[in-house]
């Protein structure tokens, strides 16, 4: 996710949207180590002839649109403005950064075009989850989605986009989770609304209700510390922000939540001061969440995202559930899931996105 000041204007949609057609649901592969996602989109600048395949990290929890390396967008012989200095702000301090704008003719996952599209272009690796030479060449944020609804099937490695309400066949109905108990009417597990561009939801955890994002880039997910829930000590785990600082935060393992009209038998959550750690990536006078939905936790279903119907689904995926791993046995580096490097078969640490976890 990115930070208030840095993030990208809300569009407003003053580009071209073009779609495949009536009723047509496109699906688009992706990749996931460590359960993040990274979707392969065509990108076309001016020039036709320098058009190519990127690769792009699905964010939902920056509340901007599509952020470019500097090297992809040299590689389109796009012409980027004057930089724009600023301050990154992750959750364990500030850096200094510089962003510049520029325009895409066209921008594609399968089914959907993108025309006439405004980008940010950022120099370095920083705000993207990974070094220079890895497989990620940007990043694709709520804003540019928020009109669309998103099925990620985490199992199948698909990505569905729809129109916004859309239904499609074989996908669940508002309150029920497939292979899972059906949510009672009016379940706020389910319940999905856009709040200054953060997907916002509400679990269920110790009989308590807390307000919830969804961040499919964060690679763990995280609850208010001293929330007061029932659980036992999972180890501690070092969790690495936008701007390369890192901090280690005690994990917990809570049973017996609720998320998307699903029932989770148990969760390894970070406690994180959260309305401390938000502070500067929050618009002023925003409230923070009380907890934050990662790709860990997501990764286990076949999720549904749809704004426009106030949507949010898990369905469970067939086959046994997860194992919780040994309390003991938490990874240290488990924060930031790795993502593979072209051309190499050396794998790494992931890094985020300004503003981001």
């Amino acid at each position: 996710m990115r930070a208030g000041p840095l993030a990208t204007a809300r569009l407003a949609l003053p580009f071209a949207l073009l779609a495949a057609g009536a009723g047509s649901v496109p699906a688009v592969p992706f990749e996931s180590p460590g359960g993040l996602v990274i979707v392969r989109a065509e990108a076309r600048g001016h020039d036709a002839a320098r058009a190519r395949v990127l690769h792009l990290l699905l964010d939902t929890g920056d509340p901007g649109g599509v952020t470019l390396t500097a090297a992809a967008a040299r590689a389109l012989g796009l012409s980027a403005g004057p930089p724009r200095p600023g301050v990154a702000r992750g959750m364990n301090g500030p850096s200094a950064i510089a962003r510049r704008s520029a325009r895409l003719d066209s921008l594609s996952l399968d089914g959907v075009t993108w025309r006439d599209l405004p980008i940010d272009v950022v120099e370095g690796a920083r705000t993207l989850p990974e070094e220079p030479g890895s497989a990620i060449d940007g990043a694709v944020g709520v804003d540019l989605l928020r009109d669309r609804r998103l099925t990620i099937d985490y199992p199948a490695r698909r990505l569905t986009i729809a129109s916004e309400g859309a239904a499609a066949t074989g996908d669940a109905d508002a309150t029920t989770a497939s292979g899972g108990p059906t949510a009672p009417p009016g379940d706020v597990t389910v319940g999905l609304r856009l709040l200054e561009g953060r997907l916002l939801t509400s679990i269920r955890a110790g009989g308590k209700i807390f307000p919830a994002w969804i961040d499919t880039a964060s690679g763990r997910s995280l609850i208010e510390r001293g929330a007061g829930l029932e659980s036992e000590a999972a180890g501690v785990a070092r969790l690495v922000d936008a701007v390369g600082s890192a901090r280690s935060f005690p994990a917990i393992r809570v049973t017996g939540l609720a998320a998307g009209g699903a029932a989770i038998e148990w969760a390894d959550l970070l406690e994180v001061d959260l309305a401390r750690s938000l502070t500067g990536i929050l618009p002023g006078g925003s409230p923070p969440p009380g907890a934050i939905l990662g790709a860990d936790l997501l990764s286990r279903y076949r999720v549904v995202i749809d704004p426009a119907a106030g949507r949010f689904i898990l369905e469970t995926a067939p086959g046994p559930s997860p194992r919780p791993p040994a309390p003991d046995r938490a990874a240290p580096d488990a924060a930031r899931p790795p993502a593979r490097r072209r051309g190499s078969g050396a794998r790494s640490a992931g890094r985020r996105r300004t503003g981001s976890l």
